[in-house]
């Protein structure tokens, strides 16, 4: 993979008890993992330091590792000595990146990412992120375990505050970027929309070579190489229709002056974006428009995101609790609402998590959404979730506040009955895959 000294002059780091110019085969941040032959490379977190564990990794196998501290760690370590250490990590991604001159499509928004390159990655068969490893950490990993042979490689891009997107453009140096869309995610950390959007635009602003991208509002970015997708007529790629069952969502839209049809598992019109931004992507990237349909009608969504279940008893379940921000919430609310079934519709519904000062307002908002649905039954936990469920009109609906997980459960298997409907939403931190998966065990 590196021979030291190359690791070392990437770095303008210190080599330290260098003997040979030997080749670490892999890099690692984890002390856990096999280490013959790698590099390890201690990170520093708020409850960690990863030079603890220093010894333990050579003693695992690592040929050396990086130090950002000037302790001791024994003569028989070879150790390059750098200023940060998860700096230098992003520095040996961008390098393997040149190296291997891999064209990397980088995939970010405030929701709908991991989807969208799930989806891109089925269509096209290439490399890229598993699950969501979008950050500063997870991106150089990823880049750095793609088999030096690849052509391209997908990347999903995920930001908490500002300078993490003008940090991962710069390791990436990405040729091609979808941008989903720019909503109410994260906004603890960004303060409001606005800022949002200038914090991921950055991989446009910077980047000559773009593919795609959007318009966001009263912000217009165009160009000779940017594609947008939407609703909206000036779009290249326009949604005409999106309808959605139990079964399958029917897509229509538009692309060069020419109209196309599909059905997909992917239920709801935030999935039918997401299509159609693959799409339109992939037959940039030259992919035969047949074909690209055709993959996208066999993806099987991945477990919690915009799952559809159906249980022994013979009511539905809308699985998708993997994560919530406002925007998803209310495109899960408007899929449930769009959806016929026999009979009563519920929802599972808990706290929506990193809305900083908007958090308050944006849950009381839920529930003027939810107010205006058909959901009949509504139930939930959590803290913030109170303000949702306050701020429901209960004319004709009931509304219930449970104190844990357990008592929603015994709620629904005394409830649901064949021909419901029940979706279960709420963000990553409240682990609702638990209501889930005990729902489907006793119902």
């Amino acid at each position: 993979m590196f021979n030291i000294r190359e690791i070392a002059k990437i770095l303008d780091g210190q080599l330290i008890n260098y003997k040979d110019n030997f080749t670490v085969t892999g890099i690692s941040t984890d002390s856990r993992d096999k280490l013959e032959g790698k590099l390890f490379i201690p990170l520093i977190g708020e409850k960690f330091n990863g030079h603890d564990f220093i010894k333990q990794a050579v003693a695992k196998g690592a040929f050396a590792a990086l130090t950002s501290e000037d302790k001791n760690f024994g003569e028989n370590i070879t150790l390059i000595k750098v200023t940060d250490t998860l700096e230098a990590l992003g520095k040996i991604a961008k390098y393997y990146i040149t190296k291997n001159r891999f064209k990397v499509i980088a995939i970010t928004g405030s929701a709908g990412k991991t989807t969208t390159k799930d989806i891109l990655k089925h269509v096209t068969g290439f490399y890229g992120t598993e699950k969501n490893y979008n950050n500063l950490i997870g991106v150089p990993l990823t880049i750095l375990n793609a088999d030096k042979n690849e052509n391209f490689i997908i990347l999903e891009l995920g930001i908490n505050t500002p300078g993490e997107m003008e940090k991962l453009n710069n390791i990436t140096t990405p040729e091609y970027v979808i941008i989903t869309n720019i909503g109410y995610g994260h906004l603890e950390g960004f303060g409001s929309l606005t800022n949002v959007f200038k914090e991921k635009s950055l991989l446009i602003k910077n980047n000559p070579d773009l593919v795609k991208g959007f318009i966001h509002e009263n912000i217009d970015i165009r160009g000779n190489n940017i594609f947008t997708f939407g609703e909206s007529e000036e779009v290249h790629c326009k949604l005409l229709a999106s309808h959605s069952d139990c079964i399958k969502n029917s897509i229509r839209f538009s692309y060069k002056n020419k109209e196309y049809q599909i059905n997909t598992k992917l239920l709801g019109k935030f999935n039918a974006f997401n299509i159609i931004s693959v799409f339109m992507t992939a037959l940039e990237l030259g992919f035969d428009d047949e074909f690209i349909l055709k993959r996208i009608e066999s993806f099987t969504p991945s477990d919690k995101r915009s799952e559809m279940l159906k249980t022994d008893k013979s009511y539905y379940i809308f699985n998708d609790c993997y994560n919530a921000n406002f925007d998803s919430f209310r495109g899960a609310i408007d899929l449930v609402n769009e959806l016929n079934v026999f009979g009563k519709k519920i929802a599972v519904i808990g706290d929506m998590f990193e809305l900083g000062k908007f958090s308050k307002e944006l849950h009381s908002k839920l529930g003027e959404i939810i107010s205006e649905s058909d959901i009949k039954y509504i139930v939930g936990t959590g803290e913030l979730i109170k303000n949702t469920l306050r701020n429901i009109n209960k004319h004709h609906k009931l509304v219930k506040y449970f104190h844990n997980k357990d008592e929603i459960v015994n709620f629904i298997n005394s409830n649901a009955k064949s021909g419901d409907l029940l979706l279960i939403k709420a963000s990553r931190g409240m682990k609702f895959e638990e209501i889930t998966e005990k729902i489907l065990k006793y119902a």
